[in-house]
């Protein structure tokens, strides 16, 4: 019975990672845990998933990081500041930030004031967590790593709450949550610029959902593509790119505004029904 995932923002990087290892298994870990490994890693279960949607995925990472350093940087320090204060206050039954491989928590035989001394001193390593992977140069080699599993059909919903003014430039719609709009104006006069790692962001990066690029959220650059109709059959090889939603990227997961709701039910019902579809 293979099973259909739909994973949100970069919950869609994150199905697609499993899907991958499902069907080729990770060399690196059979060798670290040989015969006591986990069966996930040992691949050959490339037909346990029939369909893969992702919603407002950054598929080639987020121009935010480079529109706006010190907003994602605040986003960073405060994200895994609470996530050390909950695993040291053992506070995961309130929320679990899944950061125990990190030793994010008091050891059984360790005083508290050094409990705290080691973990305030921890610093995250390079490219090993999802806000480096967000950035547009490291979702590119991430690109490289992660191929579509033959046999899986893989769909993609962009959100776009911008609208385009001059020089390429874009600029959120008034309707889009508050609290994005200042990321997207930025995102959204970012173009004609270069990566530290070489690459163009041209005018077509400037639309966004508020924190995801829309052309990002197509389908990974250098992955074929068809744009494909909500409702259409979808088809193995390709990405089913379904046109952009007038939705910002917290809409698209129900978001704040009760009167949208109605709306995010229907296309939930509409991509299932389109999975269902052979």
């Amino acid at each position: 019975h293979p099973i259909d995932l739909v994973g949100h923002s970069f919950g869609g990087t994150t199905i697609r990672l499993l899907a991958h290892l499902l069907a080729e298994g990770s060399e690196e870990e059979r060798e670290a845990s040989g015969e006591n490994g986990s069966p996930l890693f040992q691949g050959g279960k490339a037909s346990w998933v029939k369909n893969l949607c992702c919603v407002s995925t950054p598929h080639n990472g987020s121009t935010l990081f480079e529109a706006w350093p010190f907003y994602t940087n605040l986003i960073e320090w405060v994200g895994l500041t609470a996530s050390k204060v909950v695993g040291i206050a053992n506070l995961s039954g309130i929320y679990d930030f899944k950061l125990d491989q990190f030793g994010f928590e008091k050891g059984r035989e360790e005083r508290l004031s050094e409990a705290i001394r080691r973990v305030a001193s921890f610093k995250m390593p390079e490219n090993d967590w999802a806000a480096d992977d967000l950035r547009v140069d490291n979702a590119r080699e991430w690109n490289q790593r992660i191929r579509m599993v033959p046999g899986v059909r893989y769909i993609s919903v962009p959100g776009k709450r911008t609208k385009n003014v001059k020089n390429g430039e874009a600029r959120p719609e008034i309707t889009m949550t508050a609290p994005l709009q200042p990321v997207s104006l930025a995102m959204g006069r970012y173009i004609h610029k270069k990566t530290p790692g070489g690459v163009v962001i041209s005018p077509r990066w400037a639309a966004n959902d508020g924190l995801v690029n829309t052309y990002s959220a197509r389908c990974p650059l250098d992955d074929p593509a068809e744009e494909r109709p909500m409702g259409s059959v979808p088809k193995e090889g390709v990405w089913n790119v379904i046109p952009a939603r007038e939705l910002d990227h917290l809409e698209m997961q129900g978001g704040a505004n009760p009167f949208l709701r109605r709306r995010i039910r229907t296309l939930y019902k509409e991509l299932l029904e389109m999975m269902k579809k052979d």
